[in-house]
């Protein structure tokens, strides 16, 4: 029994040791790591840097760059871990894809063992660049080397470049400009639209709010939605524009139920002219006066 738990004993702490060897070969490699960048919809270019890291020291490495057909490569900088190095900015080389990266630093008789950016990449994204994906950008074929002259082993870990849904400006604006109400609305969803607005009175002429000017679903860039309004004068029953005698036997007959002049014949926001919400004689008797020009009732709307 003490035997087999003897055995147990060193092939658990075997298992162990060699975890932890394997974890410590691994942690041992220099990492070249192309960061993984988000923006949103509607970015033109992007700055991707390359890092390396847990650098076991190095003069000099030469690796190809891949990348996504929705980028276009624009220029390479030189990062600060190799400070000597030389990036080809070149407009053959740029376009070739894959690219290859050069970094070399000549004059250095030690190994480099600083962590850090080794280059930039500055990519244009395609205007079409589908939203949500991931445009990978990856490394190959690299090869390194120290102040020994000896190959040194590296890691990559890839990355990518993907567009977020971008937000949008909503502004709703009433019929002089005013801005009513300004909202963010992420792509491919609705605004919501303010609280009504009201249109004041002016000259005799009355205004009701019939909607806007566009639909504010489904919303893809920058938009403006304006308030729109009819209007009407005042004691104008049949809506020729002017009020006059006939609107007042146009309304008289209507509050006498004729037949053919219904509620449905007649301009009914018109011919309130107190504003009470309401068609009544009251309202005939104003527009008589107004039309006599009695004193106190020389404007509509009547305000009593």
């Amino acid at each position: 029994m003490n035997k087999l738990l003897r055995f147990t004993t060193l092939v658990f702490f075997a298992v162990i040791l060699a975890a932890l060897m394997t974890a410590t070969v691994s942690a041992a490699i220099t990492t070249v790591a192309i960061e993984s960048v988000e923006v949103v919809e509607g970015t033109e270019s992007v700055k991707v840097p390359v890092l390396v890291k847990n650098n076991q020291g190095i003069i000099s490495i030469l690796t190809k760059l891949t990348y996504d057909e929705a980028l276009t490569l624009t220029s390479v900088e030189a990062g600060e871990v190799i400070s000597n190095s030389f990036c080809s900015n070149d407009e053959i080389d740029l376009a070739s894809n894959p690219y290859t990266i050069y970094l070399s630093d000549s004059t250095s008789k030690e190994n480099i063992t600083a962590n850090g950016t080794l280059v930039y990449l500055n990519f244009a994204v395609d205007k079409d660049a589908a939203v949500g994906k991931a445009l990978s950008i990856s490394l190959n074929d690299g090869i390194a080397y120290n102040a020994e002259v000896k190959r040194v082993t590296l890691a990559y870990l890839n990355g990518y470049v993907k567009l977020l849904p971008g937000d949008y400006e909503v502004k709703f604006l009433d019929w002089n400009g005013n801005v009513l109400k300004t909202e963010k609305v992420k792509k491919g969803e609705s605004a919501t639209a303010p609280v009504t607005p009201v249109r004041a009175d002016a000259n005799g002429v009355g205004y009701v709010f019939t909607g806007w000017n566009k639909s504010f679903d489904n919303i893809t860039a920058a938009t403006e939605v304006t308030a729109e309004y009819r209007s009407f004068v005042y004691g104008d029953a049949d809506g020729n524009g002017v009020a006059d005698s006939t609107d007042n036997v146009i309304v008289s007959r209507n509050l006498a139920k004729w037949q053919g002049y219904g509620d449905s014949t007649i301009d009914m926001l018109a011919c309130d002219v107190d504003k009470d919400g309401v068609l009544t004689s009251t309202d005939n008797v104003i527009v008589s006066r107004y039309l006599a020009k009695w004193q106190g009732y020389l404007t509509l709307p009547y305000i009593g």
